[in-house]
């Protein structure tokens, strides 16, 4: 909302008001905006619970596995977005890694040669995303090719 560079920027300004001239629409983009909420996170998870995860868990902030996508043509989301996102994640993960908090989620970031905001261009292309998708989801459940769970 901020790159007026950007497509859709002066339409979604409308709806969201401007971030560059208007503090209470700043306020309000960045409390749900995903890249700067990871900071809010790290920082409540070190000044409430002295550095440990939700629940006593060894992952890093609590999160799960993650899998980040995007597209190199989408006009609507940059592909730099995600790879902002997913290498700021990282970031905060070698913070955890050096306090000894490990197993640490998995990081995955998958980016399109072609397509754009949705899917790669072609049924066979948007197949193969959803599978891959669907394989890291299952990977991440712990669901072997049997469809029974491997984790214990």
């Amino acid at each position: 909302m901020s790159d007026e560079t950007l497509p859709l920027v002066f339409k979604e300004r409308r709806q969201w008001g401007n971030p560059m001239s208007d503090a209470a629409a700043y306020t309000c983009i960045r409390a749900y905006s995903p890249y700067d909420n990871l900071d809010d996170a790290w920082t409540r998870a070190h000044r409430h619970r002295g550095g440990a995860a939700a629940g006593g868990s060894k992952a890093c902030l609590g999160f799960p596995h993650v899998l980040l996508t995007g597209s190199l043509n989408d006009a609507r989301v940059p592909y730099h977005e995600p790879a902002k996102y997913a290498a700021k994640l990282r970031v905060l993960q070698a913070y955890e890694r050096q306090r000894g908090q490990s197993p640490l989620p998995l990081v995955l970031l998958q980016v399109a040669a072609t397509g754009g905001h949705g899917a790669s261009s072609g049924g066979s292309g948007r197949l193969a995303e959803r599978a891959a998708k669907y394989g890291f989801l299952f990977w991440a459940l712990g669901v072997d090719r049997g469809g029974l769970t491997n984790k214990s």
